[in-house]
């Protein structure tokens, strides 16, 4: 008697192989695709504070006033040592260009809201 795999055993193992691939490959890059969100996340907080220090130091050139916006270069932040270059986009890969602005809205409560927007989006009001 011969001692081996059939082939109808190899396929069917193949078969399953793959259907297992199959299954676990898109959780996997979902996973890591939250991952690079998280990383993200971390980053733009990681601006926003720095923004907030530097917001901090110079109060009487950004008092915090109910509607007011101000826009705050990143290359600002970068040169008043806040937070060092080049900054990478971990979701993309690619590094932030330094010519986008840090957009702060005081709402009603006095309270400063951050966003990283183009320097055209950014008017001051």
């Amino acid at each position: 008697m011969k001692k081996g795999f059939t082939l109808i055993e190899m396929i069917a193992v193949i078969i399953i192989i793959s259907v297992l691939m199959i299954t676990i490959i898109p959780s996997v890059l979902n996973q890591l695709s939250n991952k690079k969100e998280e990383i993200s996340d971390l980053n733009k907080q990681a601006i926003y504070a720095a923004t907030s220090n530097y917001l901090d130091y110079n109060k009487t050139t950004y008092p915090l006033n109910y509607g007011r916006a101000y826009c705050i270069k990143l290359e600002t932040l970068v040169n008043a040592g806040e937070i060092s270059s080049p900054i990478k986009d971990f979701k993309t890969g690619n590094e932030i260009s330094l010519d986008k602005v840090v957009k702060i809205t005081i709402n009603i409560y006095n309270d400063p809201e951050y966003s990283v927007v183009e320097a055209d989006d950014c008017l001051e009001k």
